[in-house]
């Protein structure tokens, strides 16, 4: 009988889970290093800082705060590599090329947005976005959902280390950004007081590592500045890749946002992954009791499989199930879940943790 060395396969065996190519018989999404390719970078133009703002009405623009590393003489100018404070950028696409120009503050940036009234959503990423393709995100989400988008971009990959370095490399980076970021919260929590930021609604979107972010601005006592009124709408939790043990004692001192949702999928084969190398459950894949009271749960895996970035349309991807774009149109524009409306909802099947999406088939049986 031969024998199997378990040790020598469980790594790879996790480094498959975590960052192999799960998407077989679709058309493939484009790689990691495609987006740091010259040719890909040279499709990003950095226009010189101070000089003439040529922002069209109908141009889609989205607003990167990042504490990045800026080579303003390289090609890769926003390196992987982070700093203590944040910068500024403004980008959109003109003639299938994106603009990158530099501003020198937030409410620059903001002030040259074509229509602050739309809608707002906050946005991070999570492991393994460069600049442009953090940037890419940024795009579609303002594409897919017609709001206005201000990226808190972080490193989360470097070409100086290896599949499993930077998963570890991410994690360090996500939980320094917090301290680049909260001032980024502050200042748009007093524009918002102030009517700087028009007549739409306000909503945060973590996705995977990100939520590191939110976690790490609780349990350093970081939210002081933000959290002494309701100034948010919606604040939605996706697919977090944050242990879910004691989840309850961070997000019960959240208090700036209206309402809560945390987006969960036990069958996340990305989090499977993230799980064998951190031995934690974690909150976006195995919800456990006891819950946050002041927090929505939403089990999608009905909807979405083994999927992890099912927020937007990406190439490569499964489409997207109307019933979960739905959803996402509905937060990300302001509005609460109409939880109790038992055409859409029922209570999850995971443990009766939170509530679940029923797909349109069932609603017409």
């Amino acid at each position: 009988m031969c024998s199997i060395n378990f040790k020598s396969i469980t790594l790879p065996l996790i480094l498959f889970i975590f960052f192999g190519d799960l998407q077989i018989g679709l058309a493939q999404p484009p790689t990691i290093a495609s987006y740091n390719t010259e040719a890909y970078w040279q499709g990003f133009h950095l226009l010189s800082s101070g000089g003439n703002l040529d922002i069209l009405p109908q141009d889609k623009v989205v607003i990167m705060a990042s504490n990045r590393r800026f080579q303003k003489d390289s090609l890769r100018f926003l390196t992987d590599q982070s700093e203590n404070n944040i910068r500024y950028f403004l980008v959109w696409e003109r003639q299938q090329q994106r603009l990158v120009l530099p501003v020198k503050d937030l409410k620059t940036a903001i002030h040259s947005i074509p229509n602050k009234d739309k809608d707002w959503v906050i946005y991070t990423e999570g492991m393994g976005k460069l600049f442009t393709s953090a940037a890419d995100r940024a795009l579609r989400m303002q594409s897919q959902y017609d709001v206005n988008v201000i990226m808190l971009d972080y490193p989360s990959i470097s070409s100086r280390h290896k599949r499993l370095g930077n998963y570890y490399f991410a994690k360090r980076e996500a939980t320094h950004a917090h301290q680049a970021f909260a001032p980024v919260l502050d200042t748009l929590k007093k524009m918002k007081q102030g009517n700087e930021l028009g007549n739409g609604s306000f909503n945060v979107f973590f996705h995977s590592m990100g939520n590191i972010v939110m976690e790490t601005l609780v349990k350093k006592h970081r939210l002081s500045a933000i959290n002494n009124t309701i100034w948010v709408d919606n604040l939605l939790l996706n697919a977090a890749c944050v242990p879910q043990y004691r989840h309850r004692n961070w997000l019960e001192k959240i208090k700036f946002s209206k309402q809560i949702y945390v987006l969960y999928n036990p069958k996340d084969y990305t989090l499977g992954g993230a799980y064998l190398l951190s031995k934690k459950q974690l909150l976006g894949k195995k919800v456990h009791r006891p819950l946050a009271k002041n927090v929505q749960y939403i089990n999608v895996e009905n909807l979405v499989g083994k999927g992890h970035s099912y927020f937007l349309h990406l190439q490569g991807m499964p489409p997207q199930p109307e019933e979960l774009r739905t959803l996402y149109q509905t937060v990300l524009h302001g509005s609460p879940l109409l939880l109790t409306d038992k055409q859409r909802f029922g209570v999850s099947s995971f443990r009766h943790i939170g509530w679940e999406i029923l797909p349109q088939t069932s609603r017409l049986n």
